[in-house]
């Protein structure tokens, strides 16, 4: 059976669709909101670039892009994803930042963070993205209320907070003079709050 100019036409519609929701995380179905309460979901996803500048005696792989995005969910309504910045990372080292909008949350907004890494590279640009994440929300008077992580990297990512100096409150000799804390979740349920510490 032959199709039509018109019916191809579709075709090719659907198939491109369905090519975007695999390519483009903005497009993908909204995540679930979490069990707490919250008014803006940030999501930070962090994906190893493989044959990105990878070339003989290299300095800078591997790269690690990721790419920051927020959405409003006040009054349990999902909001439009809004892509917020993308930074390149070699290891924890930021090599470049672009942006695309101002930091326009509602101040004194509590925040929720999906964050989205597998290998130690990921993890590492991860943890520095999550930090700078929570500047932007400090200097905006809002509050991140928790970060869930996958489960495969919870705990290598707890571990890599360090090097951010943000460690586990057991690990703290004395309470801090400024007491700023992230609380992470594990997708299997496990939670672990780290806490900024100037030097241990």
């Amino acid at each position: 059976m032959r199709l039509r100019k018109t019916e191809l036409t579709m075709l090719a519609y659907m198939i491109g669709l369905a090519f975007s929701y695999i390519v483009n995380p903005l497009t993908a179905p909204a995540q679930q909101l979490p069990n707490q309460h919250c008014d803006d979901l940030v999501y930070i996803r962090a994906q190893e670039q493989k044959r990105f500048l990878d070339f003989p005696g290299s300095p800078f792989k591997p790269i690690t892009k990721v790419t920051v995005s927020f959405r409003c969910v006040k009054h349990g309504t999902m909001g439009d994803e809004r892509l917020y910045e993308d930074l390149w990372y070699q290891g924890q080292n930021p090599l470049g930042l672009r942006r695309y909008r101002d930091f326009d949350l509602d101040k004194k907004d509590l925040i929720y963070v999906y964050l989205s890494s597998s290998s130690q590279a990921e993890n590492a640009a991860s943890a520095n993205a999550l930090v700078r994440i929570l500047l932007d929300a400090s200097l905006n008077r809002d509050a991140i209320c928790g970060v869930s992580v996958p489960a495969g990297s919870f705990w290598p990512l707890v571990d890599q907070m360090e090097t951010e100096n943000f460690y586990r409150s057991n690990k703290l000799s004395s309470r801090p003079s400024v007491y700023i804390a992230l609380p992470l979740f594990s997708e299997e349920g496990h939670k672990v709050t780290v806490v900024w510490n100037e030097s241990q």
